[in-house]
């Protein structure tokens, strides 16, 4: 598996509101107490998450369920048979 997917996690924040890349960067960079992670959009409330550590993401995994502004974040190792775009939970 290619070395960046495997420090990629999907998250999807459940809410009617879409999540905010910058401030969910800031807000689980200090609950995951580490800098350097990378979020950027996928769609609406749907993130993509790169962690520079792969041990970092492991923790992340074990250690969640996680809250950003209130809403739970529901995270998925992003491997090459998830399709970002069509990831949903529901």
């Amino acid at each position: 598996m290619d070395a960046e997917i495997i420090r990629e996690l999907l998250g999807c924040q459940l809410s009617n509101e879409e999540a905010t890349p910058g401030g969910f960067n800031l807000a689980m960079s200090r609950a995951w107490n580490f800098k350097g992670l990378r979020v950027s959009r996928v769609r609406g409330s749907i993130l993509h998450v790169f962690f520079p550590d792969e041990k970092v993401k492991e923790r992340v995994m074990e250690s969640g369920p996680w809250c950003f502004d209130n809403n739970l974040i529901v995270m998925v190792d992003w491997g090459r048979d998830v399709d970002p775009l069509n990831f949903g939970i529901m």
